[in-house]
C-alpha cells in the first residue's frame, strides 16, 4: 500500500511539473520511450531530484564534482570524471544513448562549438537532446545575487550567453533537426506566478523562494530539443 501511495505522488509530482514547464527538463524524459537510454552531461543533483518524480530511469549522470554530502537516494548511475576527460569520455560514449540532457553547461565553456559537437556524439540515431543555456535576456535581468537571475550573477559564465542562431547552426551542420526552440523560455503559468510576485515585490523580500517563477517571468533560458537524423548516426558508427 505504502508504494502504491509513493507511486500516485510521483505520478501526480511530475505531471505537475510538466504543467508548470511543458518544454522543461522533465516534460523531455517524459516523452522519451520507457526503455530510453538518458546520459545527462553536468547532472548535478539531478540523480537524486529526478528520484521525485521517476521510479526507475535508465540514467547516466555525468558530473565533474560531487554535489551529494553523503549516501542519498539516487537515480540511475552517477559517474565523476575530471573536467580533461569529458570529451574521452563522449567520444567512448558514441552512439550509446536515446538521449542527452545538456542543462546549463555551454554558458561555461569557452570554445562552445566544440563542446557541443562533443554533446551529441553519445546520441543514437533518432536520438534527441535537450539544451539550455541562459538567454540573451539574463544580460539585462536584474541582479538576484548569491542567486542567478542576470547572466553575470555567476562569475563562473564565460563572455556573453550562447548564441541561439549559432547553437541551432552547429546542431543542422550535424544532421539534427530542430523539434522545438524558445529563445527566452516563458511558461505562461509559471512565468504569470512570476510576474504577480514581481509586483508584489515577493521576490525582494524573500530571495531565493520560488526562483523558478522568477526565472520564467524574466524569460532567463533558451530551451532546445532536437533529434538525430539517422543518417548522421549511420555515418558515425561507420
Amino acid at each position: 500500500m505504502f508504494e502504491l501511495f509513493k507511486r500516485s505522488v510521483k505520478r501526480l509530482s511530475l505531471v505537475f511539473a510538466i504543467f508548470l514547464k511543458p518544454k522543461g527538463r522533465h516534460a523531455f524524459i517524459f516523452s522519451l520511450r520507457n526503455d530510453a537510454y538518458i546520459l545527462d552531461i553536468g547532472c548535478g543533483k539531478s540523480p537524486n531530484k529526478l528520484t521525485n518524480f521517476f521510479s526507475k530511469l535508465n540514467y547516466v549522470g555525468l558530473d565533474i564534482a560531487n554535489h551529494f554530502a553523503g549516501d542519498v537516494d539516487k537515480v540511475g548511475t552517477y559517474i565523476l570524471i575530471r573536467k580533461d576527460e569529458f570529451p574521452t569520455f563522449l567520444k567512448s560514449s558514441a552512439n550509446l544513448y536515446d538521449a542527452v540532457i545538456s542543462s546549463h553547461n555551454l554558458e561555461h565553456i569557452e570554445d562552445r562549438s566544440q563542446a557541443l559537437d562533443g554533446t551529441l556524439l553519445p546520441l543514437k540515431a533518432n536520438g534527441k537532446i535537450f539544451l539550455s543555456f541562459p538567454s540573451a535576456r539574463s544580460l539585462y535581468s536584474p541582479t538576484a545575487k548569491p542567486y542567478t537571475l542576470n547572466y553575470y550573477d555567476d562569475p563562473t559564465h564565460q563572455a556573453l550567453p550562447p548564441d541561439v542562431s549559432q547553437v541551432i547552426s552547429r546542431l543542422l551542420d550535424n544532421d539534427f533537426k530542430i523539434i522545438y526552440v524558445a529563445e527566452a523560455y516563458q511558461p505562461f503559468l509559471l512565468s504569470t506566478i512570476g510576474y504577480l510576485l514581481e509586483k508584489l515585490r515577493f521576490h525582494a523580500l524573500f530571495p531565493g523562494a520560488l526562483h523558478s517563477t522568477r526565472l520564467a517571468f524574466y524569460g532567463f533560458e533558451t530551451i532546445i530539443w532536437a533529434e538525430r537524423k539517422s543518417t548522421e548516426a549511420n555515418r558515425l558508427a561507420n
